[in-house]
């Protein structure tokens, strides 16, 4: 996100409430994608 460092916040702000219990599988690399680039990093999908 360096080349998009406003939209960490939103980005955070989106994974906080999609966050899976303790010790149980994470958000897939798409889902990821999905978020940062629902957040206005669409150029993460190269760092995840």
């Amino acid at each position: 996100m360096d080349s998009t460092p406003s939209a960490a916040d939103p980005f955070i702000d989106l994974l906080f409430p999609q966050q899976p219990s303790e010790g149980g599988a994470g958000l897939s690399d798409e889902q990821l994608t999905a978020l940062a680039e629902e957040a206005g990093a669409g150029d993460a999908a190269d760092c995840i």
